[in-house]
């Protein structure tokens, strides 16, 4: 990696600091957020603090940078709009050779290929090695495949002498990607177009054989029928003869995946085949009107894992894919932002929608460097237009919806501002007509403390009015697709019982899964209960419970003591509040997620999960969780009754909580209890009421 500022040479402080500053090079076009760079810097071991040793690799990179390159308190670069990046370089030079070959201008789009493929060998980012930059390398391997198809197209134009270079491209095309059918056809059709008939139906011949052999499929109807043209006599007939009719700017340019869609494989992707199918059929009927499909779930349920599946049949279906996600620090427009950079960067919008283009030069700056002759001659004094922002970007989702039908991925819609919100809101309506489809996720729950006003119901209500919308609720994995997921990802032979008791302490959630399954290790027939929760799950939901009201989390600090599952008497008693006023606490964590309502039974509720609840009760100190204990044994059945109608009801109290034993046992009597008020002889000192977590042995509310 070479880096110079001003004729100055840079050189990062050591692989961290070349890692660090390679990413943010990479990935300058938006603002890049703490979690993900100490991803980048420790993929897998990361230090005792790693914050403290991401700001050191920062205030390295500053000192060698400047704060103008890397202003202080900031994470993403500030280059100057004149910045020379190979990779930039690479996709400007793609969208150009790709333009001129549709205007016909087939030397400038030689000579434009042949700059971009000088670039592209060299390797990226020598020497370093992540699991970002193996991406990155394989989204430049399918740039390069796309800039040698558009320099065999070209020559093909040109004819003559250029015939000869334009085989020897194709056959690179073929080894490169030997499965890819359009390697193939070209070098047909520059054979034929030099007259060696027999030598192109050879090439369809052998392709056939390795499809059948390796793939168990056919060629392509269309590529058999070029075949089938060369052996009846026919000749290709040569696009120069004639001037071709004019075509949209828009027309048979394939936009690349997303890069996060990309990275999110299939391995691992178990079950979700009736989702999958109702987002097909949404897709098939995607017509001049917009539809929309809302996948909803907890978190780490799989929605973006099953919307990249998705996205990566649309995409090899022909169609073109945007991605853009809301995230936590709720940027105002961030998915936008993003879905329109990586447009921009694979199409000349300065070219193609030259006013359009001017307005996102205004408007979102962040992407001006890929506007390039987009920029207004003067600076225009006028205030900023929320509308005009509004209809560039349809404009531009109309545009990039002309030829190939069009999904754009909005993610994580429940970190989503209200001014973002109304930018969807308006993109559904406004792309009308054209060929689109939105396809959005989100938490099914609210999450504390996003600052949102409008619920979840009331945005789906706002979206179905605009289009037609199916909304999908992703549930968890069942038994069978649990069984699967730990044969995929387990490296031991798991026991059906292991299968069953995991899938009853996580719910069947893909993440919660995956995450247990590294704790239980080599063992055969391990104890789920002494395992804990893992460290990543744990802080996911640390940092849900973190944004509560003091109410809120005391309420499931005490509840997550008395029990899997409790009662509203039972938690209002222990709280000393009315039971109005518990109510209140629990519909808020029922809001959240983090409690459910036990079906058929008044006023008991549950933890959703078990991860949820012994999460919860390790955030409590030793001390606290005694005198909790203690509160609930003297609340429920060690004070001494009032009334005869007091006594009646707590014990029932008492009754249901010792029906939900764990067997759990205190040492001794807890020295509070006066012995006048001591429990009956025919009542023993056990409780889920006040029992310590143990998912092995007890039973969810779903068990």
């Amino acid at each position: 990696m070479v880096v110079e500022i001003d004729g100055r040479s840079i050189t990062p402080p050591g692989r961290q600091g070349r890692m660090l500053l390679a990413y943010q090079i990479a990935n300058r076009s938006r603002a890049l957020r703490r979690d993900e760079l100490l991803e980048v810097l420790w993929e897998s071991k990361p230090p005792s603090n790693p914050e403290a040793g991401l700001n050191t690799v920062v205030s390295r990179l500053r000192r060698e940078l400047g704060t103008d390159v890397l202003p202080p308190g900031e994470l993403s670069l500030r280059l100057p709009e004149d910045a020379w990046v190979d990779v930039e370089v690479i996709a400007e030079r793609t969208q150009q050779t790709l333009q001129a070959l549709k205007d016909r201008r087939p030397e400038e789009a030689v000579e434009l290929a042949a700059e971009a493929l000088e670039l592209l060998d060299a390797k990226f980012l020598p020497g370093l090695e992540a699991s970002w930059i193996d991406r990155r390398r394989r989204e430049l391997d399918e740039v390069g495949l796309s800039l040698r198809r558009a320099s065999v197209e070209a020559r093909l134009q040109l004819g003559g002498e250029e015939l000869e270079p334009a085989a020897r491209t194709a056959r690179e095309l073929i080894e490169r990607a030997p499965y890819r059918e359009s390697g193939h056809r070209l070098l047909m059709e520059v054979l034929d177009a030099r007259g060696d008939v027999a030598e192109a139906t050879l090439v369809y011949d052998r392709l056939r054989r390795l499809l059948l052999d390796e793939l168990g499929k056919a060629p392509d109807p269309a590529i058999t029928e070029l075949n089938a043209r060369l052996l009846e006599g026919g000749r290709r007939e040569r696009a120069s003869a004639a001037p071709a009719p004019a075509v949209s700017a828009a027309s048979d340019v394939e936009v690349p995946l997303p890069p996060l869609l990309h990275s999110l494989g299939d391995d691992g992707f178990v079950g979700r085949e009736q989702a999958t199918a109702r987002l097909w059929r949404r897709w098939e009927q995607v017509s001049i009107k917009p539809r929309v499909a809302v996948l909803t779930g907890e978190p780490g349920i799989g929605k973006t894992r099953l919307a990249a599946c998705f996205s990566r049949r649309v995409h090899a279906g022909g169609g073109t894919v945007l991605y853009g996600r809301c995230h936590e620090d709720r940027l105002t427009s961030q998915p936008f932002v993003e879905a329109l950079g990586h447009y921009a960067g694979a199409r000349d919008l300065a070219r193609e929608l030259p006013e359009v283009a001017q307005q996102l030069w205004r408007y979102v700056p962040a992407i001006r460097h890929l506007l390039r002759g987009a920029e207004p001659s003067e600076p225009s004094r006028a205030p900023q237009d929320r509308h005009a922002l509004f209809e560039a970007v349809a404009a531009v989702l109309r545009h990039a919806a002309e030829s190939r039908p069009l999904l754009l991925v909005f993610d994580d819609l429940h970190w989503a501002d209200g001014a973002t919100f109304e930018l969807l809101l308006h993109q559904v309506g406004a792309v009308t007509p054209s060929r689109c489809m939105f396809l959005v996720t989100s938490r099914d729950a609210a999450e504390p403390g996003n600052g949102r006003t409008e619920s979840l119901e009331a945005r789906l209500g706002a979206l179905r009015h605009e289009a037609d919308m199916d909304h999908i609720g992703i549930e968890g994995l069942d038994e069978r697709e649990t069984a699967t997921l730990v044969h995929v990802r387990s490296e031991v032979a798991r026991s059906e019982g292991f299968t069953r008791g995991l899938w009853r302490r996580t719910r069947g959630n893909p993440l919660f899964i995956e995450e247990m399954l590294p704790l239980v290790g080599d063992e055969q027939e391990p104890d789920l209960g002494r395992l804990g929760v893992p460290e990543a799950v744990e802080h996911a939901i640390i940092r849900r419970l973190d944004h509560l009201s003091d109410r809120s989390r005391t309420a499931l600090g005490r509840a997550s003591v008395i029990g899997p599952e409790f009662t509203l008497s039972v938690l209002a008693a222990v709280l000393g509040w009315s039971e109005d006023e518990t109510l209140d606490e629990v519909e808020e964590l029922i809001r959240y997620g983090l409690v459910v309502e036990v079906p058929d039974k008044r006023e008991r509720f549950a933890f959703s999960h078990a991860l949820v609840r012994e999460t919860q009760y390790g955030c409590l100190i030793q001390s606290r969780r005694a005198r909790i204990h203690k509160a609930v044994a003297l609340d429920l059945g060690w004070r001494p009754p009032s009334s005869r109608t007091t006594s009646t009801r707590r014990g029932r109290a008492w009754r249901r909580a010792t029906r939900r034993s764990t067997r759990w046992r205190p040492p001794r009597t807890p020295r509070a209890v006066p012995p006048t008020h001591r429990l009956p002889p025919t009542t023993t000192a056990r409780s889920s009421c006040c029992a310590p977590p143990e998912p092995a042995r007890t039973r969810s509310a779903t068990g």
